[in-house]
């Protein structure tokens, strides 16, 4: 889909600008992805709470 007008903005970056931290931001994860397998989602989250030192 391409944008026809308007700005999307995370933490007051322009989206378009500054994909990659914006991904970041808001924990974008490609439903293309591969790299997790067959993990479940809670198994998933536990590696990025380990990650990010956080408790599920």
């Amino acid at each position: 889909m391409t944008p026809t007008s308007g700005i999307i903005k995370i933490a007051g970056r322009a989206y378009r600008e500054d994909k990659n931290n914006a991904k970041q931001l808001i924990g974008y994860l490609s439903g293309n992805s591969k790299r997790y397998g067959r993990l479940s989602p809670r198994e998933i989250l536990e590696i990025f709470g380990r990650l990010y030192e956080r408790k599920l």
